[in-house]
């Protein structure tokens, strides 16, 4: 039995009053990457999707249509292989997501801003659709930065 109730007996080994602030911390700056790794994988798949349903097309389209859909094809494989690595908490995740997001705000102003992709877009919403997803991408870049794995 303990005869000092403020300090631990010397058997009890020490007071546990739950996580500590700094893991919680930890846990919630986490929280925030693992929102931009869902992004990135949902972004990956949903390029995928585009990709098989847009394939059968591909002799119609010009050949800068035909270069920016290969390159939206890879960035996309990107995005879900960045998404998946941060999800597993490895360390080329954040790297390559940041690059992924960089890339893919590139090749979003060149489909909507150049019309170098076909699109059913409002011609007033592009430019505000490319600077938000601008936006989206240095936020993304900001949190990845961040990551310590």
């Amino acid at each position: 039995m303990d005869t000092n109730p403020g300090l631990p007996g010397l058997n009890e080994g020490p007071v546990s009053t739950g996580p500590s602030s700094f893991s919680r911390r930890r846990a919630s700056r986490f929280g925030i990457h693992l929102f931009f790794a869902f992004l990135l994988v949902v972004e990956g798949l949903s390029t995928g999707v585009t990709a098989v349903q847009r394939t059968p097309w591909i002799g119609i389209y010009s050949v800068a249509m035909t270069g920016v859909f290969a390159l939206r094809v890879l960035v996309g494989v990107l995005q879900f292989t960045a998404g998946f690595l941060i999800f597993r908490r490895r360390a080329p995740g954040a790297a390559l997501g940041q690059f992924a997001l960089l890339a893919s705000a590139l090749l979003v102003t060149l489909e909507f801003g150049a019309n170098l992709a076909p699109h059913n877009l409002f011609p007033t919403y592009i430019w505000p659709v490319v600077a938000g997803y601008w936006v989206y991408a240095f936020a993304g870049v900001w949190a990845m930065g961040r990551i310590r794995i």
